[in-house]
């Protein structure tokens, strides 16, 4: 009773006419026959047609690499598919080939870094500061053979990227997940994303997103460098519109003012970046935060519009701050901020704490 109920499932979700699957009620050739006399080799030959049709979906405005998967598909019915004699070779190559068919798939979210697995950063330069090229759109990573090079190429660096059917549009960015802080994600012209990030010693995860949540990848790793200089206060603003502003604006105990204008402080804090048009991330890290009261404050700089005459249609623009203290150890605290902004001039009080 089995067999009749796989060749109707066969019958039902075989419908690719390409260079491979058939009807089994015309099977004529022995090859054919036994493969649909036996329940595992019908699923593994839909399996196979699943996937090229795969591959011919991802590659459609490349008739190039079409026709070629087409040809090696071709072949491989001929010289190897078709020279089995029994069910048992039948298996093993339908097997290797569907091994070889997934490999070609490209990947829809590709992480290339931070390195993964345990690893020890010794040596590896601490950059609380990147470079940024005004307007900005997010992380400048620098230029092979400066300074920051090593750092960057290597274990601190979030780099990778997404298959072109992938690419979301201009106000969807990818999201970025880091050790449970979730940030916009953007990508260049060529679907690629780097985004240096100081990782503190301990567990690390990562995660990249896509817009609907269809391509998820993630990469966990343990950095083992106890001697690593890690930011104790890490703060992380990213907003949700596309062509807008918003300034982080952060005061501490000893009435230091960190912002745009004034990235870098004098007891060891910064903000890494000042992205001028659209979503974030930006995030001020301190390694040895002094104690006492901080003061947070969110400033809408502006939209592109004429501030004379502010369009009163203008949609609310929501911010997140996340602020987490003594990450990856046992006295780690994370708290949000959701602050919705309106106007550009707008200054809004976000939060006062004390550290520790």
């Amino acid at each position: 009773m089995k067999r009749p109920l796989a060749l109707l499932v066969w019958l039902l979700s075989t419908v690719w006419v390409g260079a491979a699957g058939f009807d089994c009620q015309k099977a004529a050739t022995p090859v054919e026959r036994l493969i649909c006399g036996d329940a595992e080799l019908v699923a593994a030959d839909s399996r196979m047609v699943d996937i090229f049709n795969r591959l011919q979906e991802v590659f459609k405005e490349d008739e190039t690499q079409r026709t070629w998967h087409k040809q090696t598909q071709l072949t491989w019915l001929k010289e190897t598919r078709n020279r089995c004699g029994d069910v048992a070779c039948l298996k093993e190559v339908y097997r290797q080939r569907n091994v070889v068919l997934e490999q070609l798939v490209p990947q829809p979210i590709v992480l290339d870094g931070p390195i993964g697995g345990w690893r020890n950063d010794f040596g590896e330069e601490v950059v609380y500061v990147q470079q940024v090229n005004y307007p900005a759109t997010g992380v400048n990573t620098q230029e092979e053979g400066d300074q920051f090079g090593v750092a960057r190429k290597n274990a601190s660096l979030i780099r990778g990227r997404i298959a072109s059917h992938l690419k979301p549009s201009s106000d969807q960015p990818l999201k970025m997940i880091v050790n449970g802080i979730p940030m916009p994600l953007l990508l260049d012209e060529d679907g690629r994303f780097a985004r240096p990030y100081l990782f503190g010693t301990g567990s690390n995860g990562v995660e990249i997103r896509s817009p609907d949540g269809s391509a998820v990848v993630r990469r966990q790793f343990y950095e083992a460098y106890n001697e690593k200089v890690r930011p104790r206060m890490r703060i992380v603003l990213s907003w949700d519109s596309n062509g807008t502003d918003l300034d982080l604006h952060v005061i501490t105990p000893k009435g230091e003012h960190c912002a745009y204008f004034n990235r870098a402080i004098p007891s060891g804090g910064a903000l890494d970046v000042d992205v001028t048009t659209g979503f974030g991330p930006e995030i001020f890290s301190h390694p040895t935060p002094p104690a006492g009261q901080y003061l947070l404050y969110l400033n809408y700089f502006g939209d592109g519009s004429d501030d004379r005459h502010p369009n009163p249609l203008q949609p609310i623009t929501v911010a997140t701050i996340t602020v987490v203290t003594e990450e990856n150890t046992p006295d780690e605290k994370m708290r949000t901020f959701t602050v919705p902004v309106r106007r550009p001039g707008e200054l809004v009080e976000v939060a006062k704490f004390l550290y520790p």
